[in-house]
């Protein structure tokens, strides 16, 4: 029974339309739903049910003791696009030795032909963590290299080698030099802005910042984190610049603001579009926080 492939969040649903009506509660009293919602999770996480055999939802996937079986199910779940039911996770989390290996093997052998095989194998980075197993950190620089657009399995790379910074230093760089992809370049300077105070990471963002205006907000944001002050003329002067537009005129202020040093220029952004969005928002909010994002995808 465990090898079935079972929808967890619509037997959920199906559970909390059981649980209301008990609870003499209408189809208007939502709100008291969300409320106690994880407490309802709980109790019909742990409660035995026909649907799930007489199993616990929780318990569900307890009889499958092969990790290959339990690979292939979470990839039924994926490619199905069902949702990936917590408990499937956690009894692979449990038979991690012969798990790991899967995964390994896949990461591998990356490729982003489409949306799910990505999203399996941002399951699989993520699985690593929860197992407390290893990161083949060299795989990750080998698969981001080659990567010539954003995808959420390479952020989630990015953002494991981001808290790996001591092992992997000298091979961003190369990694670096050796890509002919923009979002493999991007990737590797921002994980590079945050070896703080060095110099051959300073050199090669402001490099980027002085050719590629069109991001010279993202590029600024970088140099705040290494932290060098020496670039901030440099800064200033782009605010000065007639073309930069509204977004990178606020991420180079904020970069400024970090580096210590305090600025008054202002700018007229009427017409442009970012601006103009913003300003939209701002009137439909009592209390408006301009926020601008501080990744660097563009």
């Amino acid at each position: 029974m465990g090898n079935v492939m079972i929808d967890f969040e619509a037997e959920f649903q199906k559970y909390i339309k059981v649980w209301m009506k008990s609870e003499g509660l209408s189809k208007d009293d939502y709100a008291l739903v969300d409320d106690r919602l994880a407490e309802i999770y709980e109790k019909w996480l742990h409660s035995p049910s026909d649907d799930f055999g007489g199993k616990a939802p929780y318990n569900f996937f307890d009889g499958i003791d092969s990790p290959i079986n339990l690979y292939k199910l979470l990839g039924k779940y994926i490619f199905s696009d069902k949702p990936v039911p917590g408990p499937l996770l956690n009894r692979m989390i449990k038979l991690k030795e012969g798990v790991y290996p899967l995964i390994i093997d896949t990461l591998e052998k990356f490729d982003d032909k489409d949306k799910n095989s990505d999203k399996f194998r941002t399951y699989c980075i993520e699985l690593i963590g929860e197992m407390n197993m290893e990161y083949p950190l060299d795989s990750f620089i080998e698969t981001i290299k080659n990567t010539a657009v954003k995808r959420e399995s390479t952020e989630s790379m990015v953002e494991v080698l981001k808290n790996n910074l001591s092992d992997i230093k000298g091979k961003l760089k190369t990694a670096y030099n050796n890509t002919e992809f923009e979002y493999a370049k991007d990737s590797f300077l921002d994980i590079m802005s945050l070896y703080a105070g060095d110099k051959d990471a300073y050199e090669l963002i402001l490099d980027c910042f002085l050719n590629d205006f069109s991001k010279s907000g993202m590029y600024a944001q970088m140099l705040s984190k290494i932290g060098n002050s020496d670039c901030t003329s440099y800064l200033v002067e782009s605010l000065k610049d007639p073309s930069i537009n509204y977004i990178n005129f606020c991420r180079v202020k904020e970069a400024l603001e970090e580096l210590g040093e305090e600025t008054n220029i202002e700018r007229d952004f009427s017409g442009d579009a970012d601006y103009e969005y913003m300003l939209k928002l701002a009137s439909e909010e009592e209390d408006p926080k301009l926020e601008i994002e501080e990744d660097f995808d563009e």
